[in-house]
């Protein structure tokens, strides 16, 4: 199945289908089968009000650790395909982009989410396992390990707000900005004393959580669906989702 087929979810049961069908047809138990290249872990999200594009364009950076890495828009190469938005790291690179453009769907409006495992060091701390074999890619505790890990990037993204309806003043929007944008933060760092910098960080990043976490804002229902939809892929009961995400996230 091409990339631009593969609108519809694909859940923990596919992968057991695809699994058994692997060790039928080469005549091996699936934990024979080892883990060798990369991977993308991701979600597709219908969205509406506003265009894919209009809302990952807002993804300005992500702070992971010490590194606090911009997000680059990527035109395509070729024509046809979406523009994509995607913030790189060594082992690995968050990726989003217009899904309903790429597979041809008129009518729809369906914002891909995915991360993309480069290494599989990377995939080794995420789901806590040594040994990666099919056989991991079949059981559920991975799934809500990949789970848990997308929707704990997909929060710690710096995003500009975007409210339907409603005018932010001048001043929130340069506070938010100068919190979203690691260029123009390093900028500010360069142009102020420890002292007023530290003042003014702490009052941008006062805005920028004020805004972030309103509820009209889109991204706080993009937040709960991309929640809601991990949910279903993964088939586990709700409890123990809610359990798990209350614990990683908060």
């Amino acid at each position: 199945m091409g990339a631009a087929e593969n609108h519809n979810d694909f859940n923990i049961n596919n992968m057991k289908e695809v699994a058994e069908e692997l060790s039928r047809i080469f005549e091996r138990p699936i934990h024979h089968f080892l883990l060798s290249r990369p991977i993308e872990v991701g979600v597709n999200i219908d969205v509406i009000g506003s265009t894919p594009f209009e809302i990952i364009n807002r993804y300005q950076s992500y702070l992971a650790g010490s590194s606090n890495n911009a997000f680059h828009t990527i035109e395509p190469r070729d024509r046809g395909r979406p523009i994509t938005r995607k913030c790189f790291f060594t082992d690995y690179k968050i990726k989003f982009y217009d899904k309903s453009k790429q597979a041809k769907l008129s009518g729809r409006n369906i914002l891909r989410y995915e991360i993309v495992f480069d290494q599989l060091r990377k995939i080794r701390t995420v789901v806590g396992r040594d040994n990666l074999t099919l056989q991991t890619l079949c059981e559920r505790e991975t799934w809500v390990h990949f789970g848990l890990y997308l929707l704990k990037v997909y929060r710690n993204i710096k995003k500009l707000p975007l409210i339907e309806g409603n005018v932010i003043a001048v001043k929130d929007l340069n506070k938010i900005y100068a919190e979203c944008n690691s260029q123009f933060k390093s900028d500010l760092k360069r142009s102020l004393t420890p002292t007023h910098y530290n003042k003014a960080r702490m009052e941008n990043v006062e805005c920028y959580n004020f805004w972030n976490n309103a509820t009209e804002n889109v991204h706080v229902l993009i937040n709960k669906k991309i929640y809601n939809k991990i949910k279903k892929i993964i088939t586990v009961p709700v409890a123990s989702l809610v359990s798990n995400c209350e614990t990683e996230l908060n």
